[in-house]
């Protein structure tokens, strides 16, 4: 029952990780776009961040889905808290930056106001749902003892037990 409360959460981060990467690979002129309305980096690392961005969120969420990268999880975690940390930065300049991609408004569109409108605070309580998620990934990781496993059991999915 643990393994599946573990593989399942790592599927739904992983997922979130593959799906927000995608939309960004897709587009990364809008990412650079949205990158740039933060106000937080320069033009060159904006540039950068929105261009690389999506295909970060790929490699992690096949990360932390298959267990392929051990540090996936924990990377997860600060991309999430960089991304909270970004939204937080920008609704105290008042600055209306985009949250970013799709799959953040689809999950905070349920969390909508009745008219239907996100609010911003939605959208923080969302950012802060994957940032826990993800941390609840690395808690769920094997811790390795002192000596080396054998064979490729750590990278598999059986290292969510």
């Amino acid at each position: 029952m643990k393994f599946a409360g573990a593989l399942a959460l790592r599927i739904v981060v992983g997922g979130v990780l593959i799906i927000a990467g995608l939309e960004k690979a897709m587009d990364p002129t809008a990412t650079v776009v949205a990158v740039q309305e933060y106000e937080i980096l320069s033009p060159f690392l904006a540039s950068w961040v929105g261009t690389s961005l999506g295909f970060i969120e790929l490699v992690l969420g096949l990360g932390v889905i298959f267990g392929t990268i051990r540090a996936a999880p924990w990377l997860a975690s600060l991309l999430f808290l960089g991304f909270l940390a970004a939204q937080l930065s920008a609704i105290a300049r008042g600055i209306a930056a985009p949250c970013g991609c799709g799959v953040v408004k689809e999950f905070a569109s349920g969390l909508a106001e009745a008219d239907g409108v996100i609010g911003v605070e939605s959208v923080v309580m969302t950012s802060i749902l994957f940032l826990m998620s993800a941390a609840c990934c690395v808690a769920s990781q094997k811790t390795r003892s002192g000596s080396e496993e054998s064979g490729a059991d750590h990278r598999s999915l059986a290292c969510v037990r």
